[in-house]
């Protein structure tokens, strides 16, 4: 900015023209996705919703005459999406009887057609071929929000992380009604009742959104009090009182909730929140901002002590029939008998039933395996693991970059690291990434992720030298 300008208390998003529709056009989407996709089960109205304005939001942006030069973590993550969703068009390719019936776990199914008296047809790889059709459509939100902020001006991701934090903020005041004993306000017949939930039907899956806002929340903080946004003085102070607002409200989603794994994530949310902001901070406003969290956690720990934290058993490990850890020791005797082609997408319903004791099944079943990374494992075979392998490499790389290479630093992208994080450790106990909404930011995740913050983009460098107007950092 000019050096005699004066300083807003508000800092520049630098929204103008084109970047401004493309901020709304993400942040309606986002909107969409938190509202209509709380939901797991696949080929509900509101997924289908939310996944035809998936594919809107995608041809309406590869629709730009002069698409943005996308970054090579950028096409790197664009690939590993495009070998995923072939993997779900391979599963689909009908075989031949002679080739799929010699394929691993698929012997139950040619006794089963013998016993009826049935000549073995052409088959599909998966076992369920419309839930992997099913499962290969919730790919679009992710895919969505990827594509769009790739494309997209640089201010507008900030300003995506914005309407996140909005509509964290509806979410825990929809939450307070819900708990207040507002039943109505429910908007699932199968939900956790009592407990608050949001838009979502699994209080699990309202404590990640919660969780994973905050680095988000931290990156953007930390990048309105850098330089290069002329955020100083007291916008550094508005900055700080914004972040504690959300830590505050976030922490008190989670305990709402009464969630043993939103607790857990919790403090890891906090944790990395606490990394991105304060590394840039000096002293004062430092040990100002730790007294401030430290008075955040007391409240929260208050709220949840009188919120019944103590009931917080809703989380079955032991040894039930139907605890996480009967539902893994099945999974992963299910891995072994598929092996190395695995199910088919969306098939652990169907497979799971094959390996319980039949003398001991009840009417409620297992829809997921509770640990995505073995579902994955079970329903993709060795080309899936390759896959997800992959990915994890390129994951791991880009938290490198952006933690650790001075010209590759980018707090948001370092809170999007976090938020992804979070969102994987908490697959290894529950399904988030089955709802379109925690899909969908985490799309938004790991677009901020693979962005290269050394390049910037010519719309930007073009701001950066006309004088009298606001950096954008």
């Amino acid at each position: 900015m000019t050096r005699n300008q004066p300083q807003s208390i508000l800092p520049s998003l630098d929204l103008r023209g084109t970047a401004l529709w493309q901020a709304v056009a993400v942040g309606g989407f986002l909107l969409l996705a938190v509202t209509l996709g709380g939901w797991s089960v696949a080929g509900g109205t509101a997924n289908a919703v939310l996944q035809v304005a998936s594919v809107i939001a995608i041809a309406a942006t590869f629709a730009r005459s002069k698409p943005t030069p996308r970054a090579g973590g950028e096409r790197q993550l664009l690939l590993l999406v495009g070998l995923f969703g072939a993997l779900f068009v391979l599963q689909l390719i009908p075989l031949p009887p002679v080739l799929w019936s010699s394929l691993p776990g698929r012997r139950l199914v040619v006794e089963g057609l013998a016993a009826l008296g049935l000549p073995l047809p052409w088959m599909p790889l998966s076992l369920a071929p419309e839930k992997t059709v099913q499962s290969g459509l919730s790919l679009l939100p992710p895919l969505a929000m990827i594509v769009m902020i790739g494309a997209f001006r640089r201010p507008v991701a900030r300003a995506a992380v914005l309407s996140l934090i909005a509509l964290m903020i509806l979410s825990v005041l929809l939450g307070v009604a819900q708990v207040a004993g507002n039943e109505h306000l429910y908007f699932y017949s199968f939900t956790n009742g009592g407990s608050a939930v949001g838009f979502f039907a699994n209080s699990n899956h309202f404590a990640t959104l919660m969780c994973l806002t905050l680095p988000l929340a931290a990156g953007l903080v930390a990048r309105w009090r850098g330089e290069a946004d002329g955020a100083g003085g007291v916008s550094r102070i508005f900055a700080a009182a914004v972040l504690l607002a959300v830590v505050l409200l976030g922490l008190l989603g989670v305990t709402m909730t009464k969630s043993v794994a939103g607790v857990g994530l919790a403090l890891l949310s906090l944790a990395g929140s606490a990394a991105i902001v304060l590394s840039g901070l000096p002293r004062s406003l430092r040990l100002g901002f730790v007294g401030g969290v430290v008075l955040v956690v007391l409240i929260a720990m208050v709220v949840a002590i009188n919120s019944g934290i103590g009931d917080l058993t809703t989380t079955d490990l032991g040894g039930g029939d139907l605890s996480r850890m009967s539902m893994w020791h099945l999974a992963i005797k299910a891995i072994g008998d598929f092996g190395t082609v695995g199910s088919g997408f969306g098939s652990f319903p169907q497979v799971f039933h094959l390996f319980e004791n039949p003398e001991r099944v009840i009417s409620v079943f297992a829809n997921h395996a509770h640990n995505d990374l073995l579902e994955f494992v079970l329903e993709s075979g060795l080309p899936g693991t390759v896959l997800l392998l992959a990915f994890l490499v390129w994951f791991v790389l880009r938290i490198g970059s952006v933690w650790l290479i001075d010209r590759q630093r980018d707090p948001l992208a370092q809170g999007a690291s976090v938020a992804a994080l979070i969102v994987l450790l908490h697959s290894l106990a529950d399904y988030p990434l089955r709802t379109g909404a925690i899909a969908a930011v985490f799309g938004l995740c790991l677009a901020l992720l693979a962005r290269d913050p050394a390049g910037r983009s010519s719309d930007e460098n073009q701001a950066a030298t006309q004088p009298g107007r606001h950096l954008s950092a």
